[in-house]
């Protein structure tokens, strides 16, 4: 259970990440 917490976590990190790199350049 601790496993999917933290690959969801991760991944919602990484897609936030990803769109503020994205965002600027506009």
């Amino acid at each position: 259970v601790f496993l999917l917490i933290v690959i969801i976590v991760s991944a919602t990190f990484s897609i936030r990440f990803a769109k503020k790199i994205a965002e600027p350049k506009q």
